[in-house]
């Protein structure tokens, strides 16, 4: 896409605002970036968001699928932290009961290195099949799960399926709704497959000031009524969509082949949110460079605790000054890395035994419990402060 979009990336409506603009932000904060200079000399492009006032879709207008390339340096799975595994766990537990998924076909579209893919297939009895472009390896020697860095619409070797999962990719597409159809046309007409679909949750980022989820990477931010339209359209039915993961995210559960479920929720909330959410978008940036500023001249050393896609944009847009000594990270596959756009080093928690800080500033509120223990562990005196 190349201007700015005259249309919703959701519904194709007409009908939208100009809520905020982002002068530049790395093109990929999940790169794996091999030394300070490369990191440094991450491709950048502006973010402007738009939002839709029919179905309430928040997205990038200005996003070019071009400037993307995932690959096997692209690296943003999160099943080393426990809060994460649990709910994964759970997530798994949830599914197969839903399905009786034993002796059935799982496939994933997205299954990054099939952290979850094998998890449920192992739990469940089910036989696996993952694609992901970004997967690097390696593949399972034994079990049931094959993985493959081959497109899912070129494939030929997709089964009779099940269960279609497709978790944390739809936010990546500039054509969401195209991408969900495309999924339901690979299926086949008179297919009864069910579908569980998971994106991040719009509302927690107006709602709950989330803003360090707004990254290049995402040109969609759904909320219920723009996620439902999307999925619907494609022809999935007995829709039930819900806040998952402490609010974060959103689950969507669907059967293709159902009938479509009518009516629309009300978008009168949403509405009053990104009214005055550019306005708590500077505020929150402009707390957050003061407090930095302040621990700067106390004499403070400030470490980061995440180096996903919170900590890349927070540090993007809070730290041009390199303030912040490190970023740590419990995703071993980061460890000795460097942060895409400002190069700051990406360490295990170990590294606080010989570098204790003062301050971490925790990107995500949800893993906060299991950060404090890790800290009481490797550095006892550190006080910790969520973004």
């Amino acid at each position: 896409m190349s201007g700015s979009a005259a249309t919703c990336m959701a519904c194709g409506g007409t009908d939208l605002r100009a809520v905020l603009t982002i002068e530049q932000a790395p093109v990929l904060c999940n790169l794996l970036c091999h030394s300070k200079e490369e990191a440094l000399e991450s491709p950048v492009a502006p973010i402007d968001l738009a939002y839709c006032n029919s179905c309430g879709h928040l997205f990038n207008s200005t996003f070019d699928d071009g400037r993307i390339n995932y690959g096997p340096d692209y690296e943003n799975s999160l099943h080393f932290s426990a809060r994460f595994r649990a709910y994964s766990t759970a997530l798994v537990e949830s599914l197969d009961k839903r399905h009786g998924l034993a002796g059935k076909t799982v496939v994933e579209v997205g299954c990054g290195n099939g952290d979850f893919l094998i998890e449920l297939c192992e739990a469940s009895g089910a036989n696996g099949l993952g694609f992901d472009p970004s997967f690097s390896g390696p593949r399972p020697e034994e079990g049931s799960v094959r993985l493959s860095t081959e497109s899912f619409f070129e494939s030929d070797q997709v089964p009779q399926t099940s269960l279609l999962c497709n978790r944390h990719v739809l936010e990546h597409v500039e054509d969401p709704a195209g991408f969900v159809a495309a999924l339901a046309n690979k299926l086949g007409a008179g297919a009864r497959t069910a579908l569980y679909l998971e994106v991040p949750n719009a509302l927690y980022t107006l709602r709950d000031l989330g803003i360090w989820d707004i990254i290049y990477e995402h040109p969609s931010y759904f909320c219920f009524e723009s996620l439902r339209r999307v999925v619907a359209a494609a022809g999935f039915g007995e829709l039930e969509v819900e806040e998952s993961f402490g609010g974060q995210f959103l689950s969507c559960h669907g059967s293709l082949g159902s009938k479509p479920g009518t009516g629309t929720q009300s978008l009168d909330a949403l509405n009053e949110l990104v009214e005055k959410f550019a306005l708590d978008y500077e505020a929150k940036v402009t707390h957050w460079k003061s407090v930095l500023q302040d621990a700067l001249q106390s004499g403070q050393k400030v470490a980061v605790w995440g180096a996903g896609s919170k900590g890349s944009s927070f540090l993007n847009i809070v730290d041009a000054a390199g303030q912040v000594e490190f970023v740590v990270d419990v995703n071993p596959g980061k460890h000795g890395k460097f942060v895409a756009g400002t190069g700051h080093s990406i360490v295990s928690p170990e590294e606080l035994r010989k570098h204790p800080v003062s301050t971490v500033i925790l990107m995500n509120p949800i893993y906060e419990g299991e950060v404090r223990e890790s800290l009481d562990d490797v550095c006892p005196g550190a006080k910790i402060l969520v973004a």
